[in-house]
This record gives structure tokens, sequence and C-alpha cells, in this order.
């Protein structure tokens, strides 16, 4: 097994429908997050973590065009690879496509339509060690932001559950997955597995939450990494303008960005 985190993976082979008309013609990852597109973010995340070589899971109709983004970029450092994932058969079975691509290696995984706040946090993923699985959480304190995502429940030093979508009764605290994570390819059993059944119709689709779920049913541990800052799922066209604010905020300060929009009313 590979001591460091060399490989990473972005899913984005969504089709951002809610996002219509922005992602008629521009991917979800190519639209602009202030002053660089979204995937230039991930790519910030990936070399912060140290990772060298990205496989990016695309659709057939996005490829081009995040292809030509990337192209455009500059110092980029990392490596990359775009794997098609035809039909949207969930995260799942996305990762699953990587499984010959990664056997005995470590990687780090981002959701592709998240816009990760804390940056800086990805660099202390080396405090844990070399074997370790890693989920990164965020803590919300509107309970509709943990309904609408994955809730994780942990004790001292390991995650114990995950809850996608929990109902108000199955909420326990306030911490859910930020859409990171470190695996080893031991995933990659499970995630056959869960294929297997996908195939004969006993699952509607192959999600990577069940599937680490199921690592931890295996007693599998899964450490957590606390992130200091929420991200934002980019579903709306809000949540764009969101991660835009927010991110421009970072080298102006809150009071100029105010005065600007102000002048534009």
């Amino acid at each position: 097994m590979n001591n460091d985190i060399e490989y990473g993976v972005i899913l984005a082979a969504g089709s951002a429908t809610r996002l219509y008309p922005l992602s008629k013609y521009f991917p979800k990852i190519t639209l602009p997050i202030f002053d660089n597109p979204l995937v230039i973010h991930h790519f910030n995340i990936m070399k912060s973590a140290g990772v060298k070589k990205v496989f990016i899971v695309v659709s057939d109709y996005s490829i081009d065009v995040i292809s030509a983004v990337l192209k455009k970029a500059e110092e980029l450092n990392v490596e990359y690879e775009f794997i098609n994932q035809s039909v949207p058969n969930g995260t799942g079975h996305a990762l699953w496509l990587l499984k010959d691509y990664l056997v005995d290696k470590r990687f780090l995984l981002l959701l592709g339509d998240e816009y990760y706040n804390d940056i800086g946090s990805f660099s202390r993923l080396s405090n844990f060690g070399s074997e370790d699985n890693i989920l990164g959480i965020v803590e919300y304190n509107n309970i509709e932001n943990i309904i609408s995502g994955c809730n994780v429940i942990f004790n001292d030093d390991r995650v114990i559950q995950l809850i996608e979508k929990p109902a108000k009764e199955q909420i326990s605290g306030k911490w859910c997955w930020d859409g990171s994570v470190v695996l080893k390819d031991e995933i990659f059993s499970i995630l056959d597995e869960m294929y297997f059944e996908f195939k004969k119709a006993l699952r509607k689709q192959v999600c990577i939450v069940q599937a680490m779920q199921q690592l931890l049913e295996k007693d599998i541990q899964i450490k957590f990494l606390k992130k200091h800052c929420a991200n934002i799922n980019i579903t709306y066209d809000i949540d764009l303008v969101k991660a835009c604010f927010i991110e421009c905020s970072k080298k102006y300060d809150k009071e100029t960005v105010l005065k600007v929009l102000k002048e534009l009313n």
C-alpha cells in the first residue's frame, strides 16, 4: 500500500439539471467560483494534499468542455485522466469504474459539485496514519442542511455510522460528510458486490455513502477530519452566488464587496 495520497478522484458526471440554463452548455464543475472554475478549486485541494495524479469521472457531454478549461489553466502541476461514466448509475458506480486504476492505492475523493470553503484543512491529512481512511466532516446549525446531507455519528477517534438524508428523528449531532474522503482500495470489493446487486435489480443505484457504511459494518475503521468552514453543495444558482461571495471575501474585505454590490443597484 502506498504511504502517500498520490492519487485523487473527482466525481463530475452529474447532469446539473437544477442549474439549467447555466448548465446547458457548461458542466457544473466548469462554472466560475469568483476568479476560477470550480474544477480549479478542486485541483488546488489535490495539490495541497500532495496528489500527483487525478482521475476525473465525467459524462459523455461534459468531457470536451472540462478538458478545454483544464488546458487553459496555468500551473496545474497535477497529471489528470478522464474516465467516462456513460450511464448515471450513482456515485459508487462512478468510483467503481476506477477499480483497475487504483489497485493497492490510497486516494482522495472529492464530489465534483462541492465548493470546499476550507481548502487549507486538506493539508492536515498528513497528520493521520499512512493506512487510515479519513472522512471530511463539517458542522451545520441549520437542520435542513443535515436532512439533505449525510449525518455522521462518531466517537473520540472514529466514525460509527453514516445516515444519508436522515429523518429528523434519526439525526444525531450536527456533523455531516463534506463530500471528501481518503480511501484505500478495499472499498472496491464492496462496490463489486453492490454493482452485482444493481445489475440484478436488487438496488436502484450504487451509492458511495452506502459503500462506506458497509466498510464500518465490516469493522474497517474510518477516521474523520473536522473542517472549520462549511462547504456549499452547488445545486441551484443561489448556491453559486454564495460560493462566489465567500471566495471573493477571501481576497477583499466584506465591506468592499458589499459596497460594490450596492453600487451595482
